[in-house]
């Protein structure tokens, strides 16, 4: 049997923790440890739902990945970050055109009006 060969990926490089006295919210933590049993699955629901609607993000433990595997994903997520923009121009998504998706959506993309008319790119909200 041929073995699993990955293609190369840009390393992702964690940034260093900050030196800044800096006011952070709480991140939920989400024990997928939980789900082997009928109470713990309840829970993980509730636990997820309540990171969903009160915090916007949660960590996950006890997932299964090994710390190889979790390199792996982060380098993986490094590449729409590492390829250049023009390349990233031949996948544009077409999602106006066709409602297709897939591929790459560019900055200020989507515009929002607000109920005065007044327009703004998605990009600058956040």
């Amino acid at each position: 049997m041929p073995g699993t060969v990955f293609p190369e990926t840009p390393h992702h490089i964690p940034p260093p923790p900050t030196t800044e006295d800096l006011d952070f919210a709480d991140l939920a933590i989400i024990d997928l440890a939980k789900y082997g049993t009928p109470e713990g699955k309840t829970e993980l629901v509730q636990d997820v739902r309540k990171a969903m609607t009160t915090i916007g993000f949660f960590y996950v433990i006890n997932h299964g990945y090994t710390q190889e595997q979790t390199r792996r994903i982060f380098d993986i997520a490094e590449i729409p970050f590492a390829v250049s923009d023009q390349e990233k121009q031949k996948y544009v998504a077409k999602m106006k055109e066709n409602g297709s998706y897939q591929g790459y959506k560019p900055r200020e993309y989507w515009v929002f009006t607000d109920p005065s008319g007044c327009q703004t790119p998605t990009d600058k909200n956040f």
